[in-house]
């Protein structure tokens, strides 16, 4: 019997070749009517704009999209110590516009929130582009 060969992409919806992922991994998110969920979150893309997607687990189907993570205008921070989880984030991806998403979520452990929270600082504050003309 012959093997099947194993897939090599990490993400198998790669949403687009030139947005590149950026991190993934397991997050709790929290959900406003059914609490901490386990989700397995994608973070992608370049240019100042980013996205986050998040499945049930790595390859199953995308359950949502957080879009329109902006250099200069999203915001990520360390949640309150109330929060009801350790190692807790919020990131709100515009803190001007009340109606704009806010993702509440927790990494899995000390080292996964650290990876989090420098690739989220890095794509909301961080800009290699000198956008001045």
């Amino acid at each position: 019997s012959s093997a099947t060969p194993v897939a090599k992409a990490v993400v198998p919806h790669e949403p687009l070749q030139s947005n590149p992922t950026l991190m993934s991994g397991f997050l709790w998110k929290l959900d406003k009517i059914k609490g901490w969920k386990k989700k397995y979150f994608v973070l992608y893309g370049q240019l100042g704009t980013y996205h986050m997607m998040f499945s049930d687990k790595p390859r199953s189907r995308i359950r949502g999209t957080i879009n329109h993570i902006k250099t200069g205008v999203s915001i990520v921070s360390e949640a309150s110590t109330g929060s009801k989880k350790p190692f807790a984030f919020v990131l709100h991806v515009d803190a001007t516009d009340s109606t704009a998403p806010v993702l509440y979520a927790a990494a899995m452990n000390e080292h996964e929130f650290e990876k989090w929270m420098s690739a989220l600082t890095m794509v909301t504050i961080y800009s290699t582009l000198n956008m001045e003309s």
